[in-house]
């Protein structure tokens, strides 16, 4: 859940406790924002609706009414006498849950409870799936709003094809020595009608010595690549074809912030085949703001500011040609070849670290729900 768009949780917030009489000794002492974001409502009924279908399910019921998961919401605000009989809080009834399900917007008052049932079964690993559930449908609507956008009608496939086969699963950046971050990992969760989802990691720290100290201090984008055509290049030596991405990122929880909230750009994905040996690369390249996210607007001089550094490549070039051209006509293509290659990022298949870069991406970022 995006928490900025729950309102600020100590003016707007009210105590969702237990009716002075209550038998049960399930106290919730915590505040909760009563101001929820349609978003939120939305989700939590599809999350309350797969829960409901499930305790039927396993409880072996024809039908698993609303009145069942009612009082499950409630447990902690009604009254069991001593008799048994239920004493219902008249604050959330089934009726007000019927409603809710048929369309009907439901009061931050009476949904408070929702949202305090709904964060609960996020903690239930039994129930913790509804979640996954939810965000690869939401997932899925984003993908197709994107691929009727930007996906071309015809060749679509193709692209995709390329990029599926291609494109590591877990793709880690040379490190960066000139930024706040040194490294860039992308990693690909799943695609649908040609649009891949993806997670940005900046990890602030050299992967040989990325540890738990670091974990705080990654910043992650989640986010979509969409491969959009491909350029080839053919000769008698070598053969390439190159396919060019769209990337588009974003941090939830800082919606509506231009500095924080959002990264654009693209990355080139190129099949190069040469002696006949078949080689894959990834590469991005500048000006492209995947490549300097700020955490903050005071972080402009941290951003990655690329730098006209000689690599051995460009040197290796100059050398090639030192005996045919003179000395400026070196300097010239020297200075050509590294105002085509300065700025670009490589990104390598992580290999010995995709198991560490694995798990830590699936243990500490689960993504968001809106």
């Amino acid at each position: 859940m995006n928490s900025k768009n729950t309102g600020d949780g100590d003016k707007n917030a009210e105590s969702v406790s237990v009716r002075e009489n209550a038998n049960e000794i399930r106290v919730l002492t915590k505040s909760y924002a009563t101001s929820f974001p349609p978003e939120w409502k939305i989700h939590c009924r599809s999350i309350i609706e797969r829960y409901r279908t499930a305790r039927q399910k396993a409880l072996g019921y024809k039908r698993f009414g609303w009145t069942y998961v009612r009082d499950e919401i409630m447990v902690a605000a009604d009254v069991k006498n001593d008799d048994g009989s239920l004493e219902r809080d008249p604050r959330l009834t089934r009726q007000d849950l019927e409603a809710w399900q048929r369309g009907t917007d439901i009061s931050d008052e009476k949904f408070k409870f929702i949202d305090v049932f709904v964060r609960r079964l996020e903690a239930d690993e039994e129930y913790a799936h509804f979640f996954d559930d939810v965000r690869l449908s939401r997932d899925m609507s984003q993908m197709l709003a994107l691929a009727n956008l930007y996906v071309p009608k015809k060749g679509n496939e193709e692209f995709a094809a390329v990029f599926r086969e291609r494109f590591p699963q877990c793709a880690i950046s040379d490190e960066i020595e000139n930024a706040w971050f040194s490294h860039i990992v992308i990693k690909v969760v799943h695609e649908y009608s040609g649009v891949f989802k993806c997670v940005f990691c900046y990890l602030p720290a050299q992967i040989e010595a990325f540890g738990a100290q670091d974990f705080s201090s990654t910043v992650f984008y989640d986010g979509f690549i969409i491969p959009l055509f491909n350029d080839a290049y053919d000769d008698p030596v070598i053969k390439q074809a190159r396919t060019r991405c769209v990337v588009k990122l974003v941090r939830p929880e800082f919606q509506g912030n231009y500095v924080q909230g959002y990264a654009d750009g693209e990355i080139y994905l190129s099949d190069t085949i040469f002696e006949g040996k078949n080689v894959t690369s990834v590469e991005a390249d500048y000006p492209n703001t995947i490549l300097h996210p700020a955490l903050s607007a005071s972080d402009r001089l941290h951003r990655y500011s690329p730098t006209r550094i000689e690599t051995k490549a460009s040197l290796a070039r100059a050398e090639q040609l030192g005996g045919e051209l003179t000395e400026e006509e070196i300097e010239l293509d020297r200075a050509d070849f590294l105002r085509e290659y300065q700025w670009k990022i490589e990104f390598v298949e992580a290999d010995e670290h995709n198991e560490l870069l694995e798990k830590f991406i699936s243990n500490h970022y689960k993504g968001y729900i809106f």
